[in-house]
């Protein structure tokens, strides 16, 4: 039913991300809360083609994910004007109070079922960084469905639950 992705004969992707909070952790804390709307501020380069984005993902009231990025350099030296607009357009956070706490590295993994055009991405090899820590995960991959709600079931999620593997919520940053 499915497709491994595959792009000049890769089919895992590194990933490296930074993740940007206030000195009081203000993403961490509404992500923590279950606040109904929530942002994630992030830097996020695609090793395999070099690419890099300045992302914003805002969680809706509703639960739904919206994310808005520009084209940044991979060599993070701090905000330009470009990136502070973009963040005072996207959030109400003063970029000023921004600071990088953490990093994480994962390689990830995608298939596609394209019927439905439902997309899994499995990370996995996933590293976390902060100032004084290192933290490996090297038994846990993390599977997240990607789809449409008109697209009708999931065979993925289907045979899952099946399995006894039921969804969760997981946040790389929190």
């Amino acid at each position: 039913n499915y497709l491994i992705m595959e792009i000049d004969n890769l089919r895992t992707f590194p990933y490296l991300t930074t993740y940007f909070d206030t000195p009081d952790l203000i993403f961490y804390n509404q992500h923590m809360r279950g606040m109904g709307e929530r942002f994630k501020i992030r830097h996020r380069t695609y090793l395999s083609s070099g690419t890099s984005y300045l992302e914003i993902k805002k969680k809706s009231i509703k639960g739904r994910t919206e994310k808005r990025r520009i084209a940044y350099p991979s060599e993070f030296d701090g905000f330009d004007e470009r990136a502070l607009s973009f963040i005072l357009s996207n959030t109400e956070v003063e970029p000023d109070l921004l600071s990088p706490v953490l990093l994480t590295s994962f390689s990830r993994t995608t298939i596609v079922n394209i019927s439905s055009g439902e997309r899994i991405t499995f990370d996995h090899n996933l590293e976390m960084f902060d100032s004084q820590n290192k933290k490996g995960f090297p038994f846990l991959a993390v599977a997240e469905l990607k789809k449409e709600m008109s697209s009708g079931p999931s065979f993925f999620a289907e045979r899952a639950k099946k399995l006894g593997i039921r969804p969760m919520g997981f946040s790389k940053y929190c």
